[in-house]
């Protein structure tokens, strides 16, 4: 799908774009700052907790793989995973030029105890939206994503 020229669109479809992505935005921020408040519980960061999946539905990847999966750059992976290292919830391992991350005993526990109060936690930033109307934006930001990935500015 190839992006359209600025002409294409009428000026209300522009406003429409507009106000759709401060919204997204908005509604981004406001979400990662609740849920970063949430795992301060457990001593960890977002993006801490985003290297855990990660590695814990992994196994095992290498750092560079762990940097792709999260579109940061292994400069940013070395210093999360150093903090994590220290705290005991992952270890890193490597064979010849590859360093390899998995994670503990202590962080596959720390993931399964978060696992259980996370669902609790999304369950309720939701509670305003029927089960019907979640599953339907669940379908227009599948739609929003899609067409983003198709579209990506070069």
């Amino acid at each position: 799908m190839k992006e359209k020229s600025a002409d294409h669109y009428s000026e209300k479809r522009k406003k429409t774009g507009l106000e759709l992505w401060m919204t997204l935005s908005q509604i981004y921020h406001i979400q990662a700052n609740a849920y970063g408040r949430f795992l301060q519980k457990w001593g960890i960061s977002l993006p801490q907790y985003e290297l855990l999946v990660q590695i814990e539905r992994k196994q095992r990847l290498s750092q560079k793989e762990l940097a792709a999966q999260l579109s940061v750059s292994k400069g940013n992976i070395t210093q999360l995973l150093g903090r994590l290292e220290k705290l005991g919830y992952v270890t890193r391992e490597k064979e010849w030029k590859t360093k390899y991350v998995s994670l503990t005993e202590k962080g596959h526990a720390l993931y399964a105890s978060i696992i259980p109060e996370q669902r609790v936690f999304l369950a309720s930033q939701f509670h305003t939206l029927s089960r019907k109307d979640q599953k339907a934006l669940i379908k227009l930001l599948k739609n929003i994503k899609g067409a983003s990935d198709e579209d990506t500015i070069k």
